[in-house]
């Protein structure tokens, strides 16, 4: 099936783990917006499986910063009470965690405030 079927389908169950309602950019609504920010294989196998690490930018945008910031504080501790994440027959995720905590990215023309965090998904591919 390919690394990108699997990679959509683990990017669409991250969403769904924490409650965010957009997968691609933000809109010049607040809200909150998961992206696919890049990669790398871990480990590959003959097989053609392999390990990977998958990257996650969340974007929030409010016109209160604080609240934007305790929105993707929110997101990344969602990972940390989970015991066993989902799979299915093509993959299987092996951990989420903190790349990078939330942080100011910038105050947009229109006075709302831009912050930014990184997850990291690794999984195993079949």
């Amino acid at each position: 099936m390919g690394e990108y079927s699997a990679r959509t389908e683990i990017i669409e169950t991250i969403t769904e783990l924490a409650d965010i309602d957009r997968i691609g950019l933000l809109s010049r609504k607040c809200d909150i917006a998961v992206s696919f920010a890049g990669g790398r294989a871990v480990k590959k196998y003959l097989d053609g499986s392999g390990i990977f690490d998958m990257n996650l930018q969340i974007l929030g945008r409010n016109s209160d910063q604080l609240a934007v910031s305790e929105e993707l504080n929110r997101i990344c501790s969602v990972f940390d009470k989970i015991k066993k994440f989902p799979k299915n027959e093509k993959w299987d995720i092996r951990s989420v965690s903190v790349g990078s905590m939330p942080s100011l990215k910038m105050r947009d023309t229109d006075g709302t405030w831009i912050f930014s965090c990184i997850l990291t998904v690794r999984y195993y591919e079949k």
